[in-house]
C-alpha cells in the first residue's frame, strides 16, 4: 500500500496544484491522501472502509513512504483532522482511535437486477463470495475452494463472482447461480454468508442482520473476523481449518442455532442507529474555514 501511495502521489500533487481542494478525504489505506493534504495545508479526513486496519499496516506504509515524507518536509504520516468509522461501536477495537461514527451503506457495482433476487424459495439461501476483485491471477483459488466445499450442501447456493472468472471456476451443479450478483440486493434475502472476510462483504452482512461463516485468508483480517465471531453473529475458520467437513459443520451450527441470527439482528439495529452519511457530511464541511 505504501508503494501504491508513492506511485500515485505525483499525479495527485499535479492535480491539486491546478485544482485546489478545500479538504482531502481518503480511505484508511489511501496513504497518499494525508500527504497531499499536509502539502496543501488543508484538512485531512480519513474514512474507514472496513472494521479497522491493524496498526502494523500504518507503520509499514510510513516506513515505505520515508523518501516521500522527506521530500515533502514531513517527519511522520499526517494524522487526520477527522476520522470517520463505519464499524459499529460494540465491535470496535479496544484501542481504536477517536472517531465520528457513521452508518455503513451497502453498495454494489451496478447491473441488471432480476425479480428472483428479491425473493427466495423454501430452501435456505446461502451466498458464497471471495470479493469483487477476483481475477484468474488473484484469489481465484480461494473462491474456487469455497465454491467446491459448499456446493454439495442442501440449500439454495449463490456464488458471487466477477463475470470474467465464471468460466474458470470448477464444474458446479446447474442449479447453482454463479456470476455477478448484487450483494446489497441479495443480502437481505440470505440466511448465511460464507466468505473470505472481506471488509465490505462482512459489513454488508452485518448491516442486513445476516449470520456469517468467515475464513480470513489474509493475516490482517483475522483481528476483525475474531471480533465478529466473538460477538456471536458468526463462525470463523482459520486457513487450514476450512475443509469441506468443517465448513459444513460451521454452516449447520449457524443455520440451526437461532442465537446467531439474533446476534446478527442486534448488530444490524446498532448500525442503523448511527448517523447517515448525509448527517456526517456536515462534520466534514465544518473543517473548512
Amino acid at each position: 500500500m505504501g508503494r501504491f501511495a508513492a506511485g500515485s502521489l505525483d499525479g495527485l500533487l499535479e492535480l491539486t496544484a491546478a485544482w485546489r481542494p478545500d479538504v482531502v478525504v481518503g480511505g484508511a489505506l489511501s496513504f497518499s491522501a494525508g500527504l497531499v493534504a499536509a502539502h496543501l495545508g488543508v484538512p485531512f479526513v480519513q474514512h474507514a472502509v472496513d472494521m479497522g486496519e491493524p496498526r502494523m499496516i500504518d507503520l509499514a506504509a510510513a516506513a515505505e513512504l520515508a523518501p516521500e515524507l522527506q521530500r515533502l518536509g514531513l517527519r511522520s504520516m499526517p494524522e487526520p483532522d477527522l476520522f470517520i468509522d463505519v464499524c459499529p461501536p460494540s465491535l470496535r477495537r479496544a484501542d481504536a482511535q477517536p472517531a465520528e461514527l457513521m452508518r455503513y451503506i451497502p453498495i454494489s457495482t451496478q447491473g441488471a437486477v432480476e425479480p428472483w433476487m428479491y425473493a427466495k424459495g423454501e430452501r435456505r439461501r446461502v451466498l458464497v463470495t471471495a470479493g469483487s476483485r477476483v481475477t484468474p491471477e488473484f484469489d481465484l483459488d480461494i473462491l474456487s475452494g469455497l465454491a467446491e466445499k459448499v456446493s454439495s450442501l442442501d440449500m439454495e447456493l449463490l456464488i458471487a463472482a466477477p463475470q470474467k472468472v465464471v468460466s474458470e471456476l470448477p464444474h458446479l451443479p446447474e442449479e447453482i447461480r454463479v456470476g455477478w450478483l448484487p450483494l446489497d440486493v441479495l443480502a437481505p434475502t440470505c440466511d448465511l454468508l460464507v466468505h473470505h472476510a472481506g471488509g465490505n462483504t462482512m459489513l454488508t452482512g452485518m448491516a442486513n442482520g445476516v449470520p456469517q461463516v468467515v475464513v480470513p485468508y489474509l493475516p490482517y483480517v483475522v483481528d476483525y473476523s475474531t471480533r465478529l465471531r466473538d460477538s456471536g453473529a458468526a463462525e470463523m475458520l482459520l486457513p487450514g481449518e476450512d475443509s469441506p467437513e468443517n465448513i459444513a459443520d460451521a454452516r449447520e451450527r449457524v443455520l440451526d442455532d437461532p442465537e446467531y441470527t439474533r446476534k446478527a439482528a442486534e448488530i444490524r439495529t446498532e448500525m442503523r442507529s448511527l448517523p447517515t452519511p448525509a448527517a456526517v457530511l456536515g462534520k466534514v464541511e465544518s473543517l473548512v474555514g
